[in-house]
């Protein structure tokens, strides 16, 4: 039997939700075996514009995805998919921001399989969140996890260059970096960071708690 044809489309003005509001468009064109989906969102701190296909029962492919978060747009560098399991399933995944990248794949669910990498994010995007820091510098990290939720296994490892503010009192500091890594194992975490400031600074601290991801 031929799977039942969808052709929608939804438009909603003021939809508010997790501290976000603006106005919806979506359409929906196909079956439940390829469904052809777009959609919209437009409102002062975030617009987004995303088209892909759902494929029954749970494989998300998405061809391109475009966003402005307060003004600073992000976009999706190639199609990727995700398959909604469980387990979750992402492809490669790749968001470019302000000359900055964030690389992510693998499996979330029982099990742990993801990697992450973070290139050469700019500090001045800690903005968005809090207008008045105004920081210049970069971040660079990456993450092996695997295991379970309740204990992760893996390592993380963050870079931060040439942290400085740059209005304010603080901006006539020198620029700072740190090197952190921390180390999961059988449920606990070690963390080793060192920080350098101008010529004369440099701290070492270690950390050791638990780590428990499955809350």
């Amino acid at each position: 039997m031929r799977a039942p044809g969808i052709d929608a489309e939804v438009t909603a003005g003021r939809v508010a939700a997790g501290g976000l509001a603006g106005d919806l468009t979506a359409a929906a064109k196909g079956t439940l075996e390829a469904l052809d989906l777009k959609i919209g969102f437009k409102g002062p701190d975030l617009a987004l514009e995303t088209s892909g296909q759902f494929a029954a029962p749970g494989t998300l492919r998405i061809a391109q995805l475009t966003a402005r978060v307060k003004g600073e747009p992000i976009r999706l560098a190639s199609p990727t998919t995700i398959t909604l399991g469980p387990p979750i399933r992402i492809e490669p995944v790749a968001l470019t921001l302000r000359g900055g990248r964030i690389d992510a794949q693998g499996t979330v669910g029982d099990t742990l399989a993801l990697r992450v990498a973070i290139r050469r994010l700019p500090l001045a995007l800690a903005a968005l969140a809090a207008p008045d820091l105004a920081l210049a510098g970069t971040l660079d990290a990456e993450a092996d996890i695997g295991g379970t939720p309740a204990a992760p296994s893996g390592t993380m490892r963050v870079t931060v260059r040439g942290a400085r503010m740059t209005t304010g009192p603080a901006a006539t500091l020198p620029a700072a970096s740190l090197d952190a890594t921390l180390r999961l194992a059988e449920a606990r975490g070690t963390m080793e960071a060192t920080l350098r400031a101008g010529n004369g600074v440099r701290l070492r601290a270690t950390a050791e708690g638990r780590t428990d991801l499955a809350g």
